[in-house]
This record gives C-alpha cells, structure tokens and sequence, in this order.
C-alpha cells in the first residue's frame, strides 16, 4: 500500500519537481462522485488500484484498518485487497484499475 498528497496533505510526497506516482499497464480510469454518508460496501478487484480523492473527504478502509483522505490525497493498494468507502463530506473521486 501507498499513501500520499498531491497538496501535501496529511500525506506528504518528498519534495521533486517530478514524481512518478504509479505505472499501470492497460488500466481504467473512472470518475465517481459521492454525497456525504454514501458507502462502497467491502469488496475486491482482481488488479491494483490507484485512487485519487479530488475533493471532498472519505474513510477508505483497507483490509480492515481505516484511514482519512481528502481532496489531493491519494492510496495505491494491491489487487484481492479488501476494501471500503464511506463518505464524510460530498467527493469526487478517480479510480484507476
């Protein structure tokens, strides 16, 4: 698993002028909105996934330990993983898997 800020959030990346986040061959890239109290129940996917929060603030929970992300946040984790989503406040968010 990878955590981290584009905005040098709670997460912050080590300071570059360039940084390569993630290299996923063949992968989606999907745009989901959600309002606050919206819920992803616990699941997996059988690739990686790449999520990006663009706004707004979510609980992802990974294999049971749960964390706090917020506009410019990011989580890279394995495929198989577990995972869920609760939504704190409206977000928008991209998945890339």
């Amino acid at each position: 698993m990878e955590i981290g800020s584009l905005l040098g959030g709670q997460y912050p990346l080590v300071e570059k002028k360039m940084q390569v986040l993630q290299e996923i061959v063949g992968a989606k890239i999907i745009y989901k909105s959600f309002e606050t109290g919206d819920k992803m129940p616990s699941h997996s996917n059988p690739t990686d996934v790449f999520v990006i929060v663009q706004s707004g603030k979510m609980e992802i929970k990974l294999e049971g330990v749960a964390n706090i992300f917020q506009t410019g946040d990011f989580i890279h984790f394995p495929g198989k993983a577990l995972h869920e989503l609760l939504c704190i406040e409206n977000a928008k968010i991209l998945i890339i898997k």
